[in-house]
């Protein structure tokens, strides 16, 4: 059975490349071939013509404040990052026109922050600088709902948060009530939303203890593998709008755990970890603070479910201090002690003052999930593995991962290397995508390791780079070239002077 699998596996390889004279896979006992359709490409040296221009649609209020108004601008953006930062700069300066307003109706918006608008798992964040502060708040909220609006044009966009220097703003006169994250809604009118929002405040002379709401709050839950955390929107209900009513709201829902997303961890409950509820003050430097006190075996407790301690911790802050108003930080206390310095494996030591934590201590811990394609048994099957945000969107970031091989969780469960040990990220000479087809220019070196493969090994390689590419980049077809040059054989399997096509049904039988 198995030599009738690695039959039928051959014979699909076979068919699955397009725009060869000749199709780029040849069985293994083919002795001679045609020689490939020329690719009409060059190698790329480097992946500096990964920029492209492209039209976007750009939502902005209208003069008269009645509704989002979507104009198309062409922009330059890269292959190489998310296209969402450089979307909100330049919907932050466009000047308007005898139709819609600028974004800030006059106040110049910026960006604040090292990484001043974070993507992962269809939740865009963006971070405002300071100068977001001189608009009402009616304007503001126009504002987010245009940034909302042209993110979620996006396709891996579903839910916007907007900060304001690393805090999240409150949308009425007391700063408690939370705006969560938003949606798109570009059809309807911002006055009526303004008054749905508006119907969510406090009455005057009524306390927020009493003001339940229900908002969308992106959950940050810490990944198994230990890499960071990631984000999960959810829609909940808070009995109340004071701060530590929406902190144990929101860490009730960490505890409950990911509703869709895989690869995170099964989450403790956290309550019951807590010496204390949570509890709020006001800093001398404006804003708020929380206090969580946790008992003083939290990291023994941590390690029963397989949480790295400083995941953890980033999980808890991040989704505070994303989501409740005007909390600059929070403290955190481990039994009577301020926590301490982290460690990370990856990361190395996280300082920590005295057991004061703000939204940038994590800076780099949001992760975002690739598929890559790695070999099980005999065939390709796919695997989702979490990596930077800020790199995820990086062609030779996926390949690079490719190269790194398998992790420790993923060996106990049958998947292997498609590349041999050995080649590194300079061997990958560059990368460009033309179109809907990928460029990739790898070393001699790579091209040596691939000659000394069996034929289904060296099968199993390149369909692993171009389906791991494909489905990631939403290119088609992938071209290789080894040394600046196209390569017709090199291990005797494949005609890799062709296009390699991306085939949905080559990728199901494989990963059956």
């Amino acid at each position: 059975m198995k030599k009738m699998l690695s039959i039928c596996l051959c014979i699909l390889l076979a068919f699955s490349a397009a725009g060869c004279t000749a199709s780029p896979i040849q069985s293994a006992q083919t002795t001679s071939t045609l020689p490939p359709a020329s690719v009409g490409y060059d190698a790329p040296v480097s992946d500096a013509l990964l920029e492209y221009a492209t039209d976007v649609a750009l939502y902005l209020p209208s003069r008269d404040g009645q509704k989002l108004i979507c104009q198309y601008e062409q922009l330059q953006l890269s292959h190489n990052q998310h296209s969402a930062e450089a979307i909100v700069r330049a919907l932050a300066a466009h000047p308007g026109n005898k139709d819609m307003r600028p974004l800030g109706n006059g106040t110049v918006l910026s960006l604040y922050g090292q990484h001043p608008v974070e993507v992962a798992n269809g939740v865009c964040t963006v971070n405002l600088s300071a100068s977001a502060l001189q608009l009402d708040q009616n304007e503001f909220y126009n504002a987010c709902l245009s940034l909302a609006a042209t993110l979620c044009e996006l396709p891996d966009i579903h839910a916007v948060n907007v900060l304001i220097a690393d805090q999240a703003v409150g949308m009425d006169i007391s700063s408690v009530l939370p705006l969560g994250c938003i949606t798109a809604h570009p059809g309807e009118s911002l006055p009526a939303l303004w008054e749905q929002l508006l119907s969510r405040r406090t009455p005057l002379g009524e306390s927020p203890a009493s003001m339940a709401t229900t908002a969308s709050a992106a959950l940050y839950f810490p990944l198994a593998d230990g890499s960071g955390v990631i984000p999960e929107a959810h829609t909940l209900s808070f009995p109340g709008q004071t701060p530590q009513q929406l902190a144990v709201s929101l860490l009730s829902a960490l505890s409950a755990g990911a509703q869709y997303t895989e690869g995170v961890c099964t989450m403790p409950d956290i309550a019951s970890m807590l010496v204390y509820a949570p509890s709020a003050s006001d800093l001398e430097s404006g804003g708020r603070l929380l206090t969580l006190r946790f008992i003083g075996d939290l990291e023994q407790r941590l390690q029963e479910y397989e949480i790295d301690t400083a995941c953890f911790i980033a999980s808890v802050t991040q989704t505070l201090l994303t989501f409740i108003p005007a909390v600059a930080a929070v403290d955190i206390y481990v039994g009577t002690q301020p926590l301490g310095t982290l460690y990370h494996a990856t990361r190395g030591s996280i300082p920590i003052d005295q057991g004061r934590v703000r939204r940038g201590t994590f800076a780099g811990f949001q992760c975002e999930q690739v598929m890559l394609y790695l070999r099980r048994d005999d065939s390709l099957a796919p695997v989702l593995r979490s990596v930077s945000a800020a790199s995820a969107a990086a062609p030779r970031t996926l390949v690079r991962l490719l190269m790194n091989g398998v992790t420790a969780a993923e060996s106990a469960v049958g998947y292997r290397p498609t590349i041999p040990a050995g080649p590194t990220e300079h061997d990958i000479l560059g990368v460009t995508i033309a179109g809907d087809t990928l460029l990739i220019n790898l070393s001699p070196r790579f091209a040596s390791t691939v000659r000394q493969l069996d034929a289904q090994s060296e099968q199993l390689l390149c369909y692993s780079i171009v389906h791991t590419l494909c489905a990631e980049k939403g290119v088609r077809r992938v071209v290789f070239f080894f040394g600046g040059a196209p390569a017709d054989k090199l291990g005797g399997a494949i005609s890799w002077g062709g296009e390699f096509q991306f085939s949905p049904g080559l990728m199901h039988e494989i990963s059956r």
